[in-house]
């Protein structure tokens, strides 16, 4: 069974596609992997981190309509994750 599929080519394509920057998001440990994701994106888009919880207070105004956002969440449920990013727009990837 492929462990990549369909879903992970889209996001590539939507990262690939991106005319701002590579907003990486998430809490805990997939908080961790997406800080260390975003410091060593590489271009052409440049990427960084906004910490899921700090996002829902404020820190998402730093997010732009042609930034690409991947939000890494364990569950897919994370709460912190689903309040800031539009249910119309969320697409999981496991």
């Amino acid at each position: 069974m492929p462990r990549l599929g369909a879903e992970f080519a889209r996001a590539c394509r939507i990262c690939l596609a991106c005319r701002g920057r590579i907003v990486v998001t998430g809490m805990g440990k997939s908080g961790h992997v997406g800080g260390k994701i975003a410091a060593t994106w590489p271009a052409p888009a440049p990427g960084f981190f906004v910490h899921s919880g700090e996002a829902s207070h404020g820190d998402i105004g730093m997010i732009t309509r042609d930034d690409a956002v991947l939000a890494l969440s364990n569950s897919g449920e994370t709460e912190e994750i689903l309040t800031i990013v539009p249910s119309s727009s969320v697409w999981a990837c496991r």
